[in-house]
């Protein structure tokens, strides 16, 4: 039993009854005498093709096919226009109106009943396609949310965090200082605080990442000088580094005071995620060299450690989320696997880029480079915005 109807326009009795003997074997069949009667016809019958004489009384099938490609319920079905005008004019005319497809008469049936079925696999398809269409958008629409939602949780959850240990870390500083070395207690503070640090270390770099990922990340740029913003991370992570017996030297190399237009708290994140990585993964009292080179055209800030290098394998995925690398933190330290991925997009956002040399057994260094600012651009001595 056909499944598929198709309605006919013709106002020849003879051409309609001939299109019904061509097809009725393969699809229901509907007729009108005319494009008015067509139109009256659509809404009961629901047609999945129309077929249609061009020249006809009252309506004829030119302004027939504008008429049902103008109505958004019915613009998408497909439209064969039948014709006995073969010129090229009468054609264009005909796609102008909206037809899908134009057929000369006489007209062969098999070649008719090849037209339908390719129109109708065409329509088919395109229906599939919105379907899959519209089941993506609602997926991702879906999928917006829940990472919306994620990202709100994961703030409210890291802000409800980050604050309590900013405090016990500072907390513990203030009571080692005024403890003293030689105090049993400046141990268990120094544990205190060491512990309290990767925890604040952790929680801030998923915040950085939420906001990186959300693009809410927005940069204040200003002359920073490299060499300063070196020593002061330097000076954050000694501590980290002598319980592992590690020291952390400092060469400076060209000018000291180079300078760049970065936003100074992230510039100092990124630097900062260098040379923890470089403590965590490197071997007990295995020193850590930092250096900060400058000429006219580029600062860049290295890091070198002695610890296992990095593997082609795991070089591929360096800078990727939540990676988790062949090499493991040598002191039993925690990780997101996220370090190396905020310090890319971070250096990436101040139009530098981060290169990496490394050699299995023999140790890793990382590098930031980023544009050096010329006498001018320091001396306006105001905010450049990225």
């Amino acid at each position: 039993v056909p499944s598929q109807t198709l309605l006919v326009v013709d106002d020849s009795r003879d051409i309609r009854d001939y299109v019904v003997s061509c097809l009725q074997s393969y699809y229901n069949i509907v007729t009108a005498k005319d494009g008015l009667d067509g139109l009256g016809k659509l809404k009961d019958v629901q047609p999945d093709l129309i077929i249609s004489d061009v020249m006809m009384p009252r309506m004829d099938g030119y302004a027939f096919c504008r008429a049902v490609k103008k109505d958004p319920d019915f613009k998408h079905i497909p439209v064969i226009l039948l014709t006995s005008k073969a010129s090229l004019e009468a054609k264009l005319e005909g796609l102008e109106a909206g037809s899908d497809d134009y057929l000369a008469k006489p007209f062969n049936a098999t070649e008719l009943r090849v037209r339908i079925r390719n129109l109708l696999r065409l329509r088919h398809q395109a229906s599939e396609l919105k379907g899959l269409n519209d089941e993506l958008v609602e997926t991702n629409g879906a999928l917006r949310e829940a990472s919306e939602l994620k990202s709100q949780l994961l703030n409210i959850a890291s802000h409800d965090m980050k604050n309590p240990l900013t405090a016990i870390r500072e907390f513990a500083r203030i009571i080692r200082d005024e403890v003293g070395e030689d105090s049993h207690l400046d141990e268990l503070l120094e544990l205190i605080y060491s512990s309290s640090n990767e925890m604040l270390q952790l929680v801030t770099q998923l915040l950085d990442s939420a906001a990186l990922e959300s693009g809410q990340l927005v940069l204040n740029r200003r002359p920073v000088s490299v060499s300063s913003l070196a020593e002061i991370v330097v000076h954050r992570n000694s501590n980290q580094a002598k319980l592992k017996g590690q020291e952390i030297t400092t060469l400076i190399d060209g000018d000291p005071d180079g300078m760049v237009s970065a936003d100074f708290d992230r510039l100092q994140e990124a630097m900062d995620n260098l040379i923890s990585n470089a403590i965590k993964y490197s071997p007990l009292e295995k020193p850590i060299e930092v250096a900060v080179r400058s000429t006219k055209e580029s600062v860049r800030f290295e890091v070198k450690d002695y610890g296992p290098g990095i593997s082609e394998e795991d070089m591929q995925k360096l800078f990727g989320k939540f990676v988790k690398l062949s090499a493991q933190p040598t002191g039993g330290e925690s990780s997101t696997g996220l370090g190396l991925s905020i310090v890319k997009q971070i250096v990436e956002m101040h139009d530098g880029q981060v290169l990496v040399d490394s050699e299995l057994g023999e140790g890793s260094t990382f590098i930031i480079e980023l544009t050096a600012l010329t006498e001018d651009e320091v001396g306006e001595d105001v905010p450049l915005l990225g």
